[in-house]
């Protein structure tokens, strides 16, 4: 039962004691996580499978701690990572329309009842003030180009981008008529286009009351007042957006960093201390032993000198002794919470594409979709290393130009010529690796006349050394399996001259994100991505802008 008695009535406030959540065999373990929001924005991030969504999910109520308590005096609005997770938290069949999805089907049908004469007063308390309602949604669907499609087609007709955006609509749609306090978003700008993301940076910095948002986008943390950084060893806070986290970071890996050298040098002190003082204490014994012998001290008074040397000795040896034991302790702790940050070894000379070679060349290409046209004499062409970016709203043709492109379908007319031997193509999953297998097999398998040193040797540039080179596809991450799409495409007898990357950031960690863009920046081909993360663009080095 939820227990408001530490919260004040008049300002909504969630708060997480000592909340603990694990899930057996897996990386989900959120242990005894302390945690207050107020009416600001929070951003929520951490690797993969650290528990980001779970933690959202006990915050609105979808899952309960295992022990610890969670108060709260708000009303809470979750919208999922995807329209599977909405499914499963809400019931979710195929029959129900937008309309429904948005949770406004009564209200619309209310009003239709009014315009038709009706005099029920059913009909008048569903539509409250909401007269406009109409005028509201459409308002809020055409920004996302959503404003065209009627509000009666199931939601189970529309492509996974759609879904996104009316889940998106949905959220705003909530904090306007029922005023939720806090609305916490999963990954919100996963398989949005520019447009849309616009949309949604705009709902964020508007939005005046509580947001809290798991999410990887590096944009959107900018516009976010506090970063939760959920990790293996606990939860870091830090005051400030994705910029001052990065500042804050630094510093503190830096003071980390400083402490482990000064351990060591505490440890390296101590053992020389202990050194000098047995070979102080041998130099001792031994005119000791030289004057009993000599006949200058007396048996009694040598053994008496030899006790209260080693007396000093034991003490001394004993005090440095506990200070090696506890920095050693102490570089430990210090050790787990240091990020290695360890640079991808690859030497990329051989992907290599001279300037002024012809790499892609579309002429007047015409292609359609039953009767609608996608491509009219449309031309296109990449030269040299260039590095270019398709662009456009959802629906426009990143993806089929890419078929094309890659002769998976034909065009009507035109021509698409490549003058390079190789191409890579790696989408979100990197559905080219068999998941059944290994990365060593799928180098092997992909890589016909190579051998498994070479494999191992490969895929240990890209840090995947010894054991983890054996891992099976099936069980890594999705940051994991785009790192090893790229060893095994680019460090190959025959590398590519040319990449095809498609929205190769959705899901990743932030991590993740920065191995792949290192490993594209190395890379000394042409690029074609088609992506709607504008840093990640400008990071690998995209210059040229294809607008469709």
């Amino acid at each position: 039962m939820t227990n408001y008695s530490s919260i004040s009535s008049t300002n909504p406030a969630i708060i997480l004691n000592q909340v603990t959540y694990k899930i057996p065999d897996s990386t989900i373990c959120l242990e005894q996580v302390g945690l207050s929001f107020a009416q600001k924005k929070y951003a929520i991030i951490g690797e993969n499978g650290i528990g980001k969504t779970t933690l959202l999910n006990l915050i609105s109520g979808k899952l309960k701690p295992q022990s610890g308590n969670i108060l709260s005096n708000a009303k809470i609005e979750l919208m999922p990572q995807s329209y599977n997770d909405y499914n499963n938290f809400n019931g979710f069949n195929k029959s129900q329309a937008i309309a429904d999805i948005l949770g406004i089907s009564e209200k619309i049908n209310a009003l239709k009842n009014i315009e038709q004469g009706s005099i029920n007063q059913e009909d008048y308390d569903l539509v409250g003030d909401n007269w406009d309602l109409e005028t509201q949604i459409s308002d809020l669907l055409k920004p996302l180009a959503l404003d065209d499609i009627s509000l009666d087609t199931p939601f189970c007709n529309l492509s996974g981008g759609q879904k996104t955006k009316i889940l998106l609509a949905k959220i705003k749609l909530a904090s306007q008529l029922s005023g939720a306090d806090f609305i916490l978003l999963d990954e919100p700008s996963n398989n949005l286009d520019k447009n849309s993301r616009m949309y949604l940076y705009d709902f964020i910095n508007n939005h005046n009351k509580g947001l809290i948002i798991s999410s990887h986008d590096r944009e959107l943390l900018k516009l976010v007042d506090v970063i939760i950084e959920l990790t293996s060893l606990g939860v870091n806070i830090y005051g400030g957006n994705y910029d001052f986290y990065l500042e804050q970071k630094q510093l503190k890996q830096d003071a980390l960093n400083q402490e482990y050298e000064h351990a060591k040098r505490v440890i390296k002190k101590s053992k020389t201390t202990i050194q000098a003082t047995r070979e102080k204490h041998e130099k001792r014994a031994s005119k000791g032993r030289k004057a009993f012998l000599d006949g200058k001290i007396d048996r009694l008074s040598a053994n008496a000198a030899r006790g209260r040397s080693e007396k000093t000795k034991s003490k001394m040896c004993n005090q440095e002794d506990k200070i090696i034991k506890d920095n050693q302790e102490k570089l430990k702790k210090i050790q787990e919470q240091i990020e290695v940050n360890e640079d991808l070894k690859a030497d990329l000379k051989s992907t290599y594409v001279p300037n002024g070679k012809m790499v892609l060349d579309i002429n007047n290409l015409n292609f359609k979709y039953i009767n609608q046209n996608i491509f009219t004499d449309f031309n296109f062409n990449i030269t040299g290393p260039d590095r270019v970016a398709i662009t456009g709203p959802n629906g426009y043709g990143k993806s089929t130009l890419i078929k094309l492109i890659r002769n998976q379908i034909t065009p009507l007319s035109g021509e698409i010529k490549i003058g390079v031997k190789n191409i890579a193509y790696l989408d979100q999953e990197v559905s080219f690796l068999d998941k059944k297998l290994s990365l060593v097999d799928n180098y092997l398998k992909l890589n016909l006349n190579t051998q498994a040193i070479d494999a191992y040797a490969a895929l240990a540039k890209f840090k995947f050394r010894n054991i983890a080179a054996e891992k099976l596809v099936k069980h890594l991450s999705g940051g994991e399996r785009m790192r090893a799409g790229l060893a095994i495409s680019l460090l190959c007898p025959t590398p590519p001259q040319l990449i095809i990357i498609d929205e190769p950031t959705n899901h990743l960690d932030l991590k993740s994100i920065c191995a792949i863009e290192q490993a594209l920046s190395a890379y000394q081909g042409a690029i074609l991505a088609v992506s709607h993360d504008e840093m990640f663009l400008e990071n690998i080095g995209v210059y040229i802008k294809i607008g469709l």
